[in-house]
């Protein structure tokens, strides 16, 4: 059986929520262990996921790239009015 195990460095992705915390670090580590990344984050691509008009320009100027992984980071901020979780 012949298994073809894709090494990090021949691996694209893009991480969408790419400026928060755990968006940040996935694109980090990724690019530090030789991935090809494209990152997409609302404070700095204006890419925001409840606004189609955003989405859809984000994906015109990526409709060129193809990715192994797409990688959503995104939080919310806020459910049917109810702020998140903090108390822990």
């Amino acid at each position: 059986m012949d298994l073809h195990i894709m090494t990090i460095g021949s691996l694209s992705a893009l991480v969408i929520g790419a400026s928060g915390a755990i968006g940040s670090a996935m694109v980090d580590t990724l690019r530090g262990r030789g991935a090809s990344v494209d990152a997409l984050s609302r404070s700095v691509d204006q890419v925001d996921l409840t606004r189609e008009s955003t989405l859809a320009s984000a994906a015109q100027a990526l409709s060129d790239r193809r990715y192994h992984r797409i990688i959503v980071a995104t939080g919310v901020l806020e459910v049917q009015g109810a702020p998140p979780e903090t108390s822990f």
